[in-house]
C-alpha cells in the first residue's frame, strides 16, 4: 500500500503515526508530510519518504509563520501548496491529522489522487463555524472517520457518517522513561502555549509555593499564541525554554522534573471538553506525577481548583512527602503504557 500523512509537525500526531506506519508490512512507500504552526518562532516544516521501512529522502519545507489571525488562510494554502507538490503520483490511503490536513485529502480524492481519506479529528473547536463546516465536509467525505474521543460526536450538530471509530492520543515507546533520581523541586510543563493551560493560574501560584519550597521553579517548554502574555507575567523562578526539538531531551526534562502540570480550564474557550489529555499520556510515560483541573481524575494526579491558593495547596500534598511523591511516579508510568501507539492501533482495527 502506497500512503500518505500529512498533519502538523511536533505538536500534533504525524510522528507518531510515521513511526507506526512505516515499517508496518502493508506499507511499500509512505510519504510523511509535516508542518509547523503558525504561532512558532521556528519552522520544522519536512517531508520524509520511506519504502518498505527505509528511510530513503527528506528535506525540509517552509511553511508560513505569523502571529496575526487575519492571515491563517494564508498559512492554510502553504500548508496545501506543500502537500501538492510533494505528493508524487496516486496514493492508496491518505491520513489527515486534524481539520484542514483532512480537507485537503478529500480534495486529493476528488482530483483522483487518493483513493482512501482517514480523517483523524485531533482537536474539536467548539463554537468555531469555520472549523465546523470544514469538519461537516470531512465526515461526509472521507472514509473512515478517527476522533480522540467519544464527546466530538456528541457536540456536532450532526452525526458523523461513517460512524467515527475512537482513536486515542498515543506515542512511540520510545518516550518511555523513568528515573528515580529527579529535581524535587521543578513543576514542568509541555505544550502548546494558549490560553486554555492554566498558566497564569500556575505563575502567580509560585510565591505562595516559594514560602515552603525556596527552590521551587517552573519550567515551561513550547511555544505559542500566549506566549506574549506569559512573558509579561513570568517571574524568576519561571523559566520559558520554547519549543525544543529533540524528543530525547524533553523526556530526560520531565523525567528528572518532580511534577506534571495540566492545569486546563474552560474560561477563555472550552475546547477541552472533547479533548484526550495526550499531555498527561507523555507526563504518564515519564513517570511524572500531574496536577490538574476537575476535568480530569487519576489515581497518579492530584485535582485543584483554578486558583492560585489551591494550585499551590496540590504541589504542597507532593511535594511534603517524598514516599507518596514516589508512589505518584510509579502509578503514572505503569498507566502510560497502555498508550504505546503499537498498541492502541491493534484494538481500534
Amino acid at each position: 500500500m502506497k500512503r500518505l500523512i500529512a498533519g502538523v509537525a511536533k505538536t500534533g500526531r504525524t510522528e507518531t503515526f510515521e513511526d507506526y506506519y512505516k515499517s508496518k508490512e502493508d506499507t511499500f512507500l509512505l510519504d510523511v508530510i509535516g508542518q509547523t504552526i503558525a504561532f512558532q518562532k521556528q519552522d520544522y516544516s519536512f517531508f520524509r519518504r520511506y519504502a518498505y521501512g527505509y528511510k530513503y529522502h527528506e528535506h525540509r519545507l517552509k511553511s508560513f509563520l505569523t502571529q496575526h489571525h487575519f492571515l491563517l488562510p494564508l498559512v492554510l494554502l502553504k500548508w496545501w501548496w506543500n502537500i501538492f507538490i510533494c505528493a508524487e503520483g496516486n496514493y492508496d490511503e491518505y491520513i489527515g491529522i486534524s481539520h484542514s490536513f483532512a480537507l485537503f485529502g478529500v480534495i486529493l480524492k476528488k482530483l483522483g489522487r487518493v483513493k482512501r481519506v482517514i480523517y483523524y479529528c485531533i482537536d474539536y473547536y467548539q463554537n468555531d463555524p469555520i472549523m465546523a463546516w470544514i469538519d461537516r465536509i470531512n465526515c461526509h467525505y472521507a472514509d473512515e472517520v478517527w476522533d480522540i474521543s467519544q464527546q466530538i460526536n456528541h457536540q456536532r450538530d450532526f452525526f458523523a457518517y461513517p460512524r467515527p471509530k475512537i482513536v486515542p492520543l498515543s506515542y512511540s515507546d520510545k518516550y518511555l522513561h523513568f528515573k528515580v533520581n529527579l529535581d524535587s523541586q521543578r513543576l514542568v510543563f509541555v505544550g502548546s502555549l494558549s490560553d486554555n493551560q492554566g498558566l497564569d493560574i500556575v505563575i502567580k501560584a509560585m510565591p505562595l509555593i516559594e514560602k515552603k519550597y525556596p527552590l521551587i521553579h517552573f519550567w515551561i517548554i513550547g511555544d505559542g499564541y500566549y506566549r506574549k502574555e506569559i512573558e509579561k507575567i513570568k517571574g524568576p523562578n519561571v523559566s520559558c525554554f520554547g519549543f525544543i526539538e529533540d524528543d530525547t531531551q524533553v523526556c530526560n526534562f520531565l523525567a528528572s522534573s518532580a511534577i506534571g502540570i495540566a492545569m486546563f480550564t474552560t474560561v477563555n474557550n472550552k475546547n477541552i471538553l472533547c479533548a484526550d489529555p495526550g499531555k498527561i499520556k507523555l507526563y504518564a510515560m515519564c513517570g511524572l506525577p500531574v496536577i490538574t483541573t476537575k476535568h480530569y481524575k487519576y489515581d497518579f494526579g492530584v485535582i485543584a481548583d483554578e486558583t492560585p491558593e489551591d494550585f499551590a495547596r496540590a504541589v504542597d500534598y507532593l511535594l511534603n512527602d517524598k514516599e507518596r511523591l514516589l508512589e505518584y511516579k510509579q502509578r503514572s508510568y505503569e498507566w502510560g503504557k497502555q498508550f504505546i501507539t503499537t498498541e492502541v492501533m491493534k484494538k481500534i482495527q
